[in-house]
């Protein structure tokens, strides 16, 4: 029961092993890079932390094959970007540019949201587990 409900939320093809393998080679090398590059820094921890949960939604993002999971992951991967661009709340342009970032982010997940949206209300999508991404983009 739980493994086909897992079929439903994720695809994987040899695409997706790819892009879920290069994220994760360059993540553990921004990793290792900036567990020395910002040692010594005051929220070196939470930087990360912030590193390791990109990372998660990132390879989350590219096996996601079901509409809901895709935008928890893209709402989470952008979330966690604009935290990492105001890492140091101490510098005002960080400030400013994580706060400019995080509103051009919801900008495009309300984008993302109307034209899925259209796609299901064309489609007529009535069951919560028939909204994979690749019938939507392909219209079944």
């Amino acid at each position: 029961m739980f493994f086909s409900c897992i079929k439903d939320f994720f695809f994987f093809d040899i695409l997706s092993v790819v892009m879920m393998s290069f994220i994760t080679i360059l993540g553990i090398i921004i990793y290792f890079f900036s567990k020395t590059y910002m040692k010594g820094e005051m929220l070196y921890d939470r930087f990360l932390l912030s590193i390791l949960k990109l990372l998660f939604f990132n390879v989350l993002m590219s096996a996601s094959d079901h509409l809901c999971l895709f935008l928890v992951s893209w709402i989470g991967c952008n979330k966690v970007l604009s935290q990492l661009m105001a890492h140091n709340s101490t510098w005002k342009a960080a400030r400013v540019s994580g706060k400019l970032a995080l509103n051009n982010f919801y900008f495009g997940f309300t984008l993302i949201m109307f034209s899925f949206f259209c796609c299901i209300k064309r489609m007529e999508v009535s069951r919560f587990n028939t909204l994979c991404i690749l019938q939507i983009v392909h219209g079944l």
